[in-house]
């Protein structure tokens, strides 16, 4: 139940985030086409959506760090460390769920011979691949991970630029290798074959909840050489949403 509520929360954010991005490229647009009026309603959509996203991060936050914490710790830099951090989660606890639906029934492997492939020829060796390449990918970003200091007063320290700038693209690596996971055709067709066992719910829904949970990413930091052209239209939004701007 806690990883259910946890993975609702993350596909919500991940939507929210997703549509934040296509309001900042119709920000950009309208500030282009000197449209006052489409760049106050896509400036004023962001910042709702602002609220939401904080909303639904602070909730995911809490949610992760109550599994996690112990070997991640209660800080998140990011919300593509929350997001690595809860699908990290998500797919271990599907992996033992896996586990122990098929050691169930002994006659499994007959049942669902579509499964396995020459490099998965087990739930276990599927299991083992999955959490070596967690580790791996969540290891990229915990090497670089900016360490914050917040002094007693509650001040928080302004990271240096650069190990901002590695940290972030630690995360973007990190994403693709963990997204890699369930790209790799193998994997897939393993995981396609458990989706597939229609006689079998223990086994899809693990599954399938899997290869969801892959493809997220929770992709809200600036990334310059994505975003640089479109900065000074976001810059305006403020002032656009104050009626600033004619």
């Amino acid at each position: 139940m806690i990883v259910d509520q946890l993975f609702q929360t993350l596909l919500s954010l991940e939507a929210e985030i997703n549509e934040h991005r296509g309001h900042q490229e119709a920000l950009a647009a309208a500030v282009g086409a000197r449209s006052p009026a489409a760049t106050l309603r896509a400036s004023q959509r962001i910042y709702a959506l602002r609220t939401e996203i904080g909303a639904l991060g602070a909730s995911l936050h809490a949610q992760v760090t109550a599994v996690d914490s112990v070997w991640m710790g209660e800080a998140v830099h990011s919300y593509g460390e929350l997001g690595l951090r809860a699908v990290t989660i998500i797919v271990c606890a599907q992996l033992a769920e896996l586990q122990r639906a098929l050691s169930r029934d002994p006659l499994t492997t007959l049942r669902t011979p579509c499964m396995y492939n020459p490099t998965f020829s087990s739930v276990e060796r599927f299991d083992g691949y999955v959490r070596s390449e967690l580790a791996c990918g969540n290891g990229m970003w915990l090497r670089e991970r900016c360490e914050v200091a917040t002094p007693t007063d509650g001040a928080v320290t302004a990271l240096p630029s650069l190990s901002l700038t590695n940290y972030r693209r630690a995360i973007r690596a990190a994403q693709a290798a963990v997204r890699a996971i369930g790209d790799r055709l193998d994997a897939a067709r393993f995981l396609c074959g458990g989706v597939a066992q229609l006689h079998r719910p223990d086994v899809q829904a693990p599954c399938q909840r899997m290869a969801m949970a892959f493809q997220v990413v929770l992709d809200a930091e600036p990334d310059p050489d994505r975003d640089r052209a479109g900065q000074p239209a976001l810059m305006l939004a403020r002032r656009v949403a104050a009626h600033q701007l004619c």
